[in-house]
């Protein structure tokens, strides 16, 4: 896990806490204060979800039921050359910048950038976690 946060914070991810098996902020006012590392890691210590604020990053959000839950085809995935995660009910693509044509061509279903945010991993949802395909290697790509 430090690994993985030690990368968020590696990215500047703006991180805020969610509630408990939730996708809602913990508190108001929650795109004004990021947490730090520490913050962070006693959240999720806790069993709190954390999610990203898509200031700088554009977050195609996939909600299409996976059919292949059990064994996905990973390759399919690797295709889009950028961070991906996966998400109880399809997948977010992270990109740092993203035109019109590429959302036009990919055809998401939610496109989150500014003040939205996404869930992130070690998240979970009535028991389905949030995770990383390749454990969040590679870069985030700028398109």
């Amino acid at each position: 896990m430090n690994k993985l946060l030690s990368r968020y914070f590696e990215e500047n991810f703006f991180i805020i806490p969610i509630r408990k098996n939730d996708k809602r902020p913990l508190f108001k006012g929650w795109n004004n204060y990021p947490l730090s590392y520490m913050e962070t890691r006693q959240y999720i210590k806790e069993g709190y979800n954390i999610a990203v604020v898509a200031k700088d990053l554009w977050i195609l959000d996939f909600d299409r039921h996976l059919t292949e839950r059990i064994t996905p085809n990973i390759e399919k995935y690797r295709a889009y050359g950028t961070c991906l995660q996966f998400t109880p009910h399809g997948y977010h693509v992270f990109y740092r910048d993203c035109s019109e044509h590429v959302i036009e061509t990919l055809k998401p279903e939610t496109v989150r950038h500014g003040d939205m945010y996404a869930l992130i991993a070690p998240s979970k949802i009535d028991g389905h976690s949030y995770w990383w395909l390749d454990d969040m290697k590679g870069e985030i790509l700028r398109l």
